[in-house]
């Protein structure tokens, strides 16, 4: 075990830790952080093969993960078991608050949407945004379209996440 200060406690190795604050660290080939300009504070991370992105603060990951799939960008994520994944495409870093609890459990979201739950292995949800998702808010959000042509809610904050809850059991009747 050492201590780097500041609440920071890393065990194993080969863990890469860059302008981070308050990490608790068990596990190996894991890193948090990286640029200078943007830090990442309150992260708990217990596994191996895991990235917390700057910007992820608050973030608590338990489990390990294949290494395409092991990263957290997002602040106030929870990932628990083996694959728990929550996937952000776009948007500008004001998505987060996901939960995904199981093994291969998995949140894919577009465009700063947050707040969903994933619960249950092989548990799968997909936020998608444009002419589809447009097609059935119900005036609970503006959109609007950018300049690059992607349609998105003007207040993230009116959005609604989504929640997948999924028991199998191999137990025979």
């Amino acid at each position: 075990s050492t201590s780097r200060g500041l609440g920071d406690v890393y065990k194993r190795q080969d863990n890469t830790v860059k302008h981070a604050r308050h990490v608790t660290l068990i596990g190996s080939e894991n890193t948090i952080g990286s640029t200078e300009k943007d830090n990442v504070e309150g992260v708990i991370l217990l596994g191996d093969n895991r990235t917390v992105y700057p910007l992820a603060d608050n973030s608590v990951v338990i489990g390990s993960s294949d290494k395409e799939r092991g990263y957290v960008t997002r602040p106030n994520s929870v990932m628990i078991g083996y694959n728990a994944y929550i996937e952000d495409h776009g948007g500008n870093n004001s998505g987060g608050g996901n939960v995904a609890i199981g093994h291969n459990a998995y949140i894919e979201n577009y465009i700063n949407q947050s707040g969903s739950i994933a619960l249950g292995e092989n548990t799968h949800i997909r936020n998608s945004t444009g002419s589809t998702e447009n097609a059935f808010i119900l005036n609970q959000y503006e959109t609007a379209t950018d300049s690059s042509g992607v349609t998105g809610p003007t207040d993230v904050a009116k959005m609604n996440g989504s929640i997948c809850l999924l028991y199998t059991s191999d137990a025979a009747d």
